[in-house]
């Protein structure tokens, strides 16, 4: 059902790249991991794989516009009533079996049917639009924490440089 799962933009494929050499030195989980986990678990995608399923089941029931149809019809009911003083009984037991195929609906079914099935495709290009933007979304997220680690990482060595040189410092005074 779905043909493309998502398609990816053309910052995309630098963002990986630069989130791959930014955590060679940081303990984090690979980019692909996070983004599938995130994918799997994003409300937004998951909205739209029901959207898209919906539109999938009203391709289904716009197709059956084009089978026949069987049906069954029974009425019973019970009347007494009286007509120049006489009873008389209105009694009704009917039953009606129809069987009915639509050769012809002035291309309202075939309409219908196109009008779903674009439907559909318009639900699955939401989808591939909704995966392009969390994927997008995460892989910047990600990025942005592992070039903030990195920066973390060199803000502790530029304090441990002031520290020895504050403690250098104060040798020489005491000195």
């Amino acid at each position: 059902m779905l043909r493309r799962l998502f398609f990816l933009p053309r910052q995309l494929p630098l963002a990986v790249l630069l989130a791959t050499c930014c955590s060679a030195g940081a303990h984090a989980a690979p980019l692909s991991e996070v983004v599938r986990d995130v994918l799997r678990q994003h409300p937004d995608l998951r909205t739209s794989v029901a959207l898209l399923d919906a539109a999938g089941e009203r391709v289904s029931q716009a197709r059956s516009a084009f089978l026949p149809s069987i049906g069954l019809d029974a009425v019973s009911s019970d009347s007494k009533d009286t007509q120049f003083g006489q009873p008389l009984d209105r009694t009704t037991r009917r039953t009606d079996a129809f069987v009915r195929w639509n050769l012809f609906h002035g291309m309202a079914d075939a309409a219908g049917l196109r009008m779903t099935e674009q439907d559909s495709l318009a639900a699955e290009g939401d989808l591939a639009d909704a995966h392009e933007k969390v994927a997008m979304q995460v892989t910047t997220a990600y990025v942005d924490v592992l070039r903030l680690r990195q920066r973390m990482e060199l803000a502790r060595d530029y304090v441990a440089d002031y520290q020895r040189l504050d403690d250098d410092v104060r040798k020489r005074v005491e000195a």
